[in-house]
């Protein structure tokens, strides 16, 4: 019964941001369904609202109640997306609505893929399901009536998936990466306003570029997580080639630009999902995460509209990506230096402490103490946070389910006395 659940979890988990996905791409982010009801400039209406919701609830993300807010939201997603295209005379008031409502659907909706061990390989196969079912649609040219409305009873799948347990975690880790995602994401969406129309006009394969992104997809998800650097530095340097290509404007290189920004957003996309989905609060990461993401979105618009000169826009989009890329390269390297030289002075601590007489190395650390309180399991669980391991990594690890190691967590800390693992962290590290 368990495994059972488990994969109906799993399954709605892909479907449900599948769902939001597809609706994202053909509805507010200027998708067909947009462009050929509300025009052009009402992605600003949604943009907006959706950016300051994601910005709040990162900052009061009261986990509590956000199942059920969230299922309204969806609801309420649902059934405003169905009325569109029949009321004409309200779109700026739907697409501001929208905005609200689609931010919490969609911190829901890939809360659900938390379910899988690895979600990020659940989130590309979601993404996969999405740009597939886009080109089946773009393909059938469906009316909008009946598009609307099957957008709308698509995105009813997110309230059948249970929300996965969530616990209080720092984010720090992710923070060092936001320049570089807010950078990339303002760069793109700058560079496919001012693509897609040549693009449409001059594609070789209309509808081949989505191919492009499904292949990147399925190669990040091999990488991650060993590789997740890597993958972000592709990511930013596809994003280099692509607006290198556009400035030499003929249909191939406008071509060869589509393609090359397919590539790189697959592999940020995934990066970002990688990112916001492995931390244990999955609610506050995403909402922290998807405002990065959208904040990138919302200020290409105003560099578009007033600058209006494209190649000036991208050729300083470059130089802002090619030292993003180097910047990246430093830092890393800058990291990895610094833990080499931590971890050679810890082994150099520990060879002198052999050395020590007897009396004085026996002499315990309060860490030590500790852990002769805990039982042998809740040993391990405490030994494997304190290096740093996320609550998945340490079931897969010792080889126990998720809801056990959040129980022997629980007990770790109410002998530790502290409340969550950041507070357990700095009390024995």
């Amino acid at each position: 019964m368990g495994g059972g659940k488990i994969n109906r979890d799993f399954a709605l988990g892909i479907a449900s941001f599948a769902a939001y996905d597809l609706w994202m791409l053909l509805f507010p982010l200027q998708g067909l369904a947009l462009l050929s009801t509300a025009g052009p400039r009402a992605i600003a209406f949604w943009l907006v609202p959706h950016v300051l919701t994601f910005s709040l609830l990162s900052l009061v993300p009261n986990e509590r109640y956000f199942d059920p807010v969230s299922k309204v939201a969806l609801l309420l997603t649902c059934v405003f997306t169905a009325l569109f295209p029949y009321a004409p005379q309200f779109h700026g008031k739907l697409l501001l609505l929208l905005g609200i409502t689609s931010a919490l659907a969609m911190v829901r909706t890939a809360s659900l893929l938390c379910h899988h061990q690895r979600p990020w390989k659940a989130a590309a196969w979601a993404l996969i399901f999405a740009n597939i079912l886009l080109s089946l649609i773009l393909a059938l040219k469906i009316p909008n009536e009946i598009l609307f409305i099957g957008l709308g009873l698509f995105l009813l799948i997110g309230l059948f998936g249970s929300l996965p347990a969530s616990a209080p975690s720092s984010s720090a880790s992710m923070f060092r990466y936001f320049p570089f995602i807010f950078s990339f994401y303002l760069l793109s969406a700058l560079l496919y306003i001012v693509l897609m129309p040549h693009y449409v006009e001059e594609a070789i394969f209309l509808g081949v570029e989505n191919l492009f992104y499904v292949a990147t997809l399925l190669l990040a998800a091999r990488l991650l997580p060993k590789e997740k650097d890597l993958v972000l530095a592709l990511g930013i340097g596809g994003g280099i080639f692509a607006i290198s290509f556009f400035h030499s404007h003929v249909p191939l290189s406008h071509n060869l630009s589509m393609y090359a920004i397919q590539i790189a957003v697959g592999f940020v996309d995934l990066f970002c999902l990688y990112l916001f989905l492995t931390g244990e609060n999955y609610i506050a990461n995403l909402a922290k995460g998807f405002a990065c993401v959208f904040w990138g979105v919302t200020a290409s618009l105003p560099l578009y509209y007033l600058a209006r000169e494209s190649d000036f826009i991208l050729i300083g989009g470059n130089i802002i990506l090619g030292i993003s890329l180097l910047l990246f390269y430093f830092t890393e390297r800058r990291r990895n230096v610094k833990k080499i030289v931590l971890l050679t002075k810890n082994n150099k601590a520990f060879n002198n402490q052999e050395t020590k007489p007897k009396e004085v190395w026996q002499t315990k650390s309060a860490k030590e103490e500790f852990a002769q309180k805990l039982s042998a399991r809740e040993k391990e669980v405490f030994q494997l946070t304190l290096e740093g391991k996320s609550i998945k990594e340490i079931a897969e690890e010792i080889g126990i389910s998720i809801s056990s190691v959040k129980t022997y967590l629980q007990r770790v800390y109410k002998k530790a006395d502290v409340r969550n693992k950041q507070e357990l962290i700095d009390k024995f590290r």
